[in-house]
């Protein structure tokens, strides 16, 4: 996963874009559709670039998302997590890939870009909404 955050980052790096890269972790108890009861760490590695021209601006943001509990992976919430796939044309994400008691995946979750003219703007792209 951070080889793909690499190679994400390096071209927009040289390419002199702001880069940025945030982690936020969170300790999560909740409990399912049944009523049972699962703690969880959920860990987010985001990486962010931004690339501006005199009438264009580019954005991209991936996240690298950690879940780790065993009873949590094997919950029906976190399986239909993994079967839900974004209607685009494209992947949005990756599959989930579990090893023993944590899970990750890499997700995109913007994409777009603006041209900037006299008397408008246009914006094509792909924004996650929750």
């Amino acid at each position: 996963m951070s080889r793909v955050l690499l190679w994400l980052g390096l071209p927009l790096w040289l390419l002199g874009s702001d880069l940025s890269l945030d982690n936020t972790n969170f300790l999560y108890h909740t409990k399912d559709s049944l009523g049972k009861s699962y703690t969880f760490d959920y860990n987010r590695l985001r990486l962010q670039g931004d690339l501006s021209g005199e009438h264009l601006h580019f954005k991209l943001i991936v996240d690298n998302e950690t879940f780790a509990a065993s009873r949590y992976l094997d919950s029906p919430e976190f399986t239909a997590l993994g079967e839900y796939d974004a209607d685009v044309p494209f992947e949005t994400r990756t599959k989930i890939q579990r090893e023993g008691d944590a899970a990750t995946r890499l997700r995109l979750y913007r994409l777009y870009g603006e041209y900037f003219g006299e008397k408008s703007t246009i914006t094509l792209g792909l924004m996650r909404a929750a």
